[in-house]
């Protein structure tokens, strides 16, 4: 929230960024072990 008030644009972006891709890992990782533990789900 300081980093907002402050206007220090690159550590918001980082931090966006890397929220982002956090969520993204974490959704694909999801992904494999759903097709792990579910043979009925396939990729295509």
């Amino acid at each position: 929230v300081n980093a907002l008030n402050s206007y220090d644009i690159p550590l918001v972006i980082g931090s966006v960024l890397t929220i982002s891709m956090v969520f993204v890992v974490i959704n694909f990782a999801v992904d494999l072990i759903y097709t792990m533990l579910d043979p009925r789900i396939s990729v295509s």
